[in-house]
């Protein structure tokens, strides 16, 4: 579509490209939410994410029952906005609720505090990243410490 691909992810049953000029397409098992097209329907083919069409989507992360994209909002070049969608069972999508998000949503709480994400990882259940200024966060599962905590406590929002 005139476009080169610069960047793709791959989930245990899906994955992703996102295209030079920030379009961002999914395909594969969609149940849970996870290829974020607002239905649990599978994608045999590259679909457009129309929930972030005209949005400037600068990575994107895919995890077995989530995924995630990190969104330009100008003038920042360096990060963006975190958006996750897909299971959030086990707090991983960051979100106030621990059900599934059949599209894209920003992680309100770091939006709130004009935090501007640089780096994201995905787990299975759990997620960390890194914001422009050095500060990292965690959320989701701690089962095993995989947050970084003391505590078997899983984190629902960052």
């Amino acid at each position: 579509q005139g476009c080169a691909v610069r960047q793709v992810s791959c989930g245990a049953l899906h994955a992703a490209a996102l295209l030079t000029d920030g379009r961002l397409y999914t395909w594969g098992i969609g149940d849970a939410g996870r290829l974020g097209h607002g239905d649990l329907k599978s994608r045999a083919s590259p679909t457009l994410v129309q929930a972030l069409a005209g949005e400037c989507v600068a990575q994107v992360f895919c995890s077995v029952w989530h995924s995630a994209a990190i969104v330009v909002i100008p003038p920042c070049t360096t990060g963006g906005v975190l958006y996750t969608w897909g299971s959030g069972h086990h707090g991983q999508l960051g979100q106030s609720s621990r059900k599934l998000s059949l599209t894209p949503v920003p992680l309100q709480d770091l939006y709130d505090m004009s935090v501007v994400v640089k780096a994201v990882a995905l787990g299975i259940y759990h997620n960390a990243l890194i914001t422009t200024d050095g500060e990292a966060y965690t959320w989701g599962s701690n089962k095993y410490g995989c947050l970084g905590r003391p505590t078997e406590m899983e984190v629902v929002s960052t």
